[in-house]
């Protein structure tokens, strides 16, 4: 659904999709397009991804109405004010919150419905991202190598890391659609390396020469749902 600014000559301003087209600015100034629906492919990543989504739409449900009721006041509190497309502040439903909270959960941890409190983010940085392997198939063992800012002891505390597929060489800024979740590591994770080679020829398919795979940190909150973008690296294969 897009979001409009009115005033009192009409529309101002426009950002998502408005039936059958999409409102949305670049560097050149606002711009219209066609909506083209997205592929998806069928894969189990994706269905564990819907399952997921499932899981937590039900659980929202099976909330009492006062429940429902108790996050739609929390969340109305100034805390949780965010900003839309338009980059105007507003305050998001219980549901929004409800969604916001568990979707940045790791997927095997239960779905919790207690009120959500915000917390202080410990800041984490991607150090490097080297290849060791020597060609395609199993010889891919691309080494994540990472490190904390602070002690990562917060059990509220998860490190994402979001991929993307084989690119060009000459891409330098991938629009964030690219990006793919594909780690949730817990705070207690040992934070020095991690192989990644396996699980991203299973997200991505075979190995690919001369391409650019980008990676992308964020340290999420377990009880608040809250982001705080990290860093971005990539490696060239």
């Amino acid at each position: 659904m897009a979001n409009i600014q009115f005033s009192g000559i009409g529309i101002t301003a426009a950002a998502g999709k408005l039936g059958t087209e999409v409102y949305a600015r670049n560097q050149h100034g606002p711009y219209v397009r066609s909506w083209v629906s997205p592929a998806q492919p069928a894969s189990a990543f994706r269905d564990a991804q819907q399952q997921f989504l499932i899981n937590v739409q039900a659980a929202w449900q099976a909330l009492s109405p006062e429940i429902q009721e108790s996050w739609n006041d929390h969340a109305s509190l100034p805390a949780w004010r965010s900003k839309n497309k338009l980059g105007q502040l507003y305050s998001p439903s219980g549901r929004e919150l409800f969604f916001k909270v568990n979707l940045t959960r790791d997927r095997t941890s239960s779905i919790s419905s207690e009120l959500p409190v915000k917390v202080a983010l410990n800041d984490c940085r991607v150090l490097s991202f080297v290849h060791s392997g020597t060609g395609p198939g199993p010889a891919f063992n691309p080494i994540l190598d990472l490190t904390w800012n602070a002690n990562p002891t917060d059990p509220n505390q998860t490190l994402q890391l979001h991929f993307t597929s084989y690119l060009s060489t000459g891409i330098s800024r991938p629009k964030p659609s690219y990006f793919k979740l594909l780690f949730n590591l817990a705070s207690t994770f040992p934070f020095t390396s991690l192989d990644i080679g396996a699980q991203y020829v299973f997200r991505f398919g075979s190995y690919q020469t001369g391409k650019r795979i980008f990676v992308r940190s964020r340290v999420a909150s377990r009880t608040s749902g809250d982001i705080l973008s990290t860093a971005q690296v990539f490696l060239d294969t």
